[in-house]
């Protein structure tokens, strides 16, 4: 009876997929463009769990103690959920320069409402393509160190 106790309070682990920058260069352009609004902090805890930080706070949660917005669950699960959701798109690397442009955008779009499911895929998807750009650049620096670009 006690190993079914403490398999019904067991959480199921969620991972996130991995973004091309940091939480904390994303919010503001977040923010600017309205796709998320900053939650009231949360009350401290009497008791504080494991992950209770004192030493952090989160932008998302108004500056509330505990923990950053790199590791704000609540943020990452918006993100993942929402109806409208930034796409993480890098422009394509030019002059073989594999860094963001200054002129770097997140290009949005309105998820219909019975695709919100398909975003993680899309996300991934577009990852995945960002990933064998990279690649690709790496292997012809690798093959050519002058840098001119070969096809």
């Amino acid at each position: 009876m006690r190993n079914q106790a403490s398999t019904s309070n067991e959480r199921k682990k969620i991972t996130f997929d991995p973004i091309p920058m940091s939480y904390a260069e994303l919010y503001p352009s977040l923010i600017e463009r309205n796709l998320i609004t900053p939650r009231d902090p949360p009350a401290i805890p009497d008791n504080p769990r494991w992950w209770y930080k004192p030493d952090q706070h989160c932008v998302y949660h108004s500056g509330a103690l505990g923990h950053d917005v790199e590791s704000c669950f609540q943020l990452k699960n918006k993100l993942l959920y929402s109806k409208s959701l930034c796409k993480l798109i890098p422009k394509p690397i030019e002059h073989n320069d594999p860094t963001p442009s200054p002129n770097f955008e997140f290009p949005v779009f309105e998820a219909e409402e019975d695709d919100v499911e398909g975003i993680p895929d899309e996300i991934s998807r577009l990852l995945g393509q960002e990933k064998k750009i990279t690649q690709l650049y790496l292997e012809n620096q690798q093959n050519n160190p002058t840098g001119a670009l070969q096809m």
